[in-house]
């Protein structure tokens, strides 16, 4: 993140954090319980990119 704001890219660029919970983690995702199919995902979209994220996911 400091390399993006130093090269003043934040602003151009999109953020996607997603879990990785494959084997090792108990009820992964070959398994069809909640701890498999539900996983997190958060997305950062600058107001230039903001067109690209459906409107029912942004918050206030």
């Amino acid at each position: 993140m400091d390399e993006l704001k130093e090269g003043d890219l934040v602003d151009n660029t999109i953020f996607l954090f997603y879990p990785d919970h494959g084997a090792g983690v108990p009820m992964h995702k070959r398994w069809l319980y909640d701890t498999g199919l539900k996983i997190p995902l958060i997305v950062y979209a600058p107001e230039a990119y903001r067109h690209l994220v459906p409107p029912k996911c942004w918050k206030s």
